[in-house]
């Protein structure tokens, strides 16, 4: 080989080397699955908006905890627990997973 063709040629892998590799996106796939929290939290989020009867009634995992609006949490992260937080009327404002 001349020596002129070795910058061509590493120019050309370089650029192959970047080059974007098409990978299809999940939504086209079909095969997305939701992702799922580590608390499962997903399961409940029908609860948002309802009132602590509602919380009471539903079958709550064994790791949960009901959190009223200027109660006292620890700052503990356990990643498995559902945190259910309540607004001040003590309705279900929001899920979180700590």
């Amino acid at each position: 080989m001349k020596s002129g063709l070795y910058p061509a040629l590493f120019i050309a892998i370089a650029l192959g080397a970047c080059a974007a590799t098409a990978t299809p996106d999940a939504a086209e796939s079909g095969a997305a699955e939701p992702a799922v929290s580590a608390c499962g939290m997903e399961r409940y989020q029908s609860l948002i908006g309802q009132s602590t009867d509602a919380v009471e009634a539903a079958a709550m995992p064994e790791r949960a905890r009901v959190i009223c609006q200027g109660c006292m949490v620890t700052m503990d992260y356990v990643e498995n627990r559902l945190n259910i937080w309540l607004d001040g009327d003590g309705n279900v404002e929001r899920l979180t997973c700590g």
